[in-house]
């Protein structure tokens, strides 16, 4: 049984990946609200686009998380 609250990863997992996938679960979870995703984890909004540009410029932004 999967719960939609929790992230689970194998140990090793690059921190930046590890980011990433909270990152865009949590977008999932507020759905796509980028001030309250920001606000749950932690961060400025400004720091949330900054790194959804990135993951965009990488292509690592996956369906429509994190569009505008």
């Amino acid at each position: 049984m999967r719960n939609e609250d929790t992230l689970s990863l194998p140990v090793g997992t690059p921190l930046e990946e590890v980011e990433r996938q909270m990152i865009m679960r949590t977008l999932q979870k507020t759905k796509n609200n980028k001030t309250r995703a920001a606000e749950l984890l932690g961060i400025s909004l400004k720091t949330l686009h900054n790194k959804l540009n990135l993951y965009r410029e990488r292509g690592l932004l996956h369906d429509n998380i994190g569009d505008e």
